[in-house]
């Protein structure tokens, strides 16, 4: 019993896997390239030449519309089962194409066949790839001295030679140097310095050789001018000697300094203007010459400074020189009073007194009196306060002194 119901699941399990097991191996695909398979569209450029490929299962006929104003091809699949075929667009635009399959008809147009689509966008190509601008550099200016050990301005030349694909260089300055087989540093360059010995105008001649074989030239004139003067001066002055310099100055009135500086000067001569001269004085390394000299009398000298320059010229100054005569030592010292010092003594002395006086007029009133009888008795009258103190004066031959208050006066 229970074998007969196995068989019978396994009759119904037969029955209704086999169309699942069909359709699974079935299959309907439609793609092109250039795309891929996770793009569900096509993408190229102008004149590319679209790959399509047409894939179902038991297909006996196909039908492919590009999209485009050409007429739909009717293709019949391959031994794989497949139809291939290639197709190229003359516009930029957005294309669908259209995929058609029969299996049981050879393309058919009343049977209902299998269809798909495709988008097809066509670009425009990029542009092609330029080849890097050809050129040639050949220039020469002056060195610079910021940049380079400059030690002769006016005859130091750098070179600069810049040629696209230049495998090597050769340099011909125009005075006999040449060089030659010079390699291009990384940026395809060569820099060279050059130091002319004349003022002259000289032709420089540059080459260069590119990897194509093709040689390259060019000519400079270079103008390398004379050396340029040197700058040209002349300073002269007089000044009393400086103790702060000289330690040895016993005269500081009569002792003068005499200086010159005098551009490319051989020598020099100082007139004092005393009789006394200084010729043939050699100048110092740095083109100076100082000179001391001491006046023996007071009184206005005209000194001349001259100078003499290795091209012959002479340059020359006057100054004039005052010298002071000794000063007079001081005389004795004069110890007489002079008269106003007694004026202010003597005012000083009314203006005491005189103050002594007022003191004495506001402090004590002094009275005189004689008696008017024979016993001597005398009376006083006043007023004073009770700060005040009274006192008298008795001759001797006064016998007593009574003194009493009366009606609130003391007497």
């Amino acid at each position: 019993m229970c074998q007969q119901a196995r068989s019978r699941i396994l009759f119904l399990m037969l029955v209704l896997g086999a169309p699942l097991i069909v359709c699974a191996q079935s299959h309907e695909r439609f793609s092109v390239e250039p795309g891929g398979a996770d793009v569900l569209y096509g993408v190229g450029f102008l004149e590319t030449d679209f790959k399509f490929t047409a894939d179902v299962t038991d297909a006996k006929c196909y039908e492919l519309d590009f999209g485009d104003d050409d007429e739909p091809l009717e293709i019949t699949p391959g031994p794989d089962g497949r139809a291939v075929r290639s197709h190229r667009y003359t516009k930029l635009d957005s294309y669908v194409a259209v995929m058609k399959a029969w299996r049981d008809t050879e393309c058919d147009p009343r049977e209902v066949p299998i269809k798909l689509t495709l988008e097809v966008r066509v670009k425009a190509p990029p542009p092609a790839p330029q080849p890097p601008p050809s050129y040639a550099h050949f220039f020469v200016e002056p060195s610079d001295p910021k940049i380079d050990d400059v030690e002769v301005p006016w005859a130091d030349f750098t070179f600069t030679a810049d040629v696209t694909e230049a495998e090597s260089y050769e340099l011909n300055f125009g005075d006999g140097v040449v060089e030659s087989e010079i390699e291009p540093d990384s940026a395809g360059k060569v820099v060279r310095r050059h130091v002319y010995e004349d003022p002259k105008v000289y032709t420089a001649r540059m080459k260069a050789w590119r990897n194509t074989g093709e040689l390259i030239e060019n000519e400079l004139l270079v103008s390398v001018q004379s050396p340029p003067p040197p700058p040209s001066y002349a300073r002269f002055s007089v000044m009393p000697s400086d103790p702060k310099i000289y330690n040895d100055i016993e005269i500081p009135r009569a002792d003068f300094t005499f200086t010159g500086d005098v551009s490319q000067a051989v020598r020099y001569e100082v007139d004092y203007g005393d009789n006394v001269v200084k010729r043939n004085v050699l100048p110092e390394p740095d083109g100076t010459t100082v000179l001391r000299h001491i006046y023996k009398e007071p009184g206005n000298y005209e000194a001349l400074i001259r100078a003499w320059r290795s091209t012959g010229e002479s340059v020359e100054k006057k100054f004039f020189v005052s010298v002071q005569a000794a000063p007079v030592p001081p005389g004795p010292v004069n110890r007489d009073i002079p008269l106003w010092f007694w004026l202010l003594v003597l005012i000083a002395i009314l203006s005491l007194v005189g103050w002594g006086l007022k003191a004495v007029s506001t402090g004590t009133d002094l009275v005189t009196f004689e008696p008017k009888s024979d016993r001597g008795s005398v009376r006083v009258i006043g007023s004073t306060t009770a700060d005040d103190s009274v006192s008298m004066r008795v001759r001797r031959d006064a016998g007593r002194v009574v003194i009493s208050m009366v009606s609130g006066e003391r007497q």
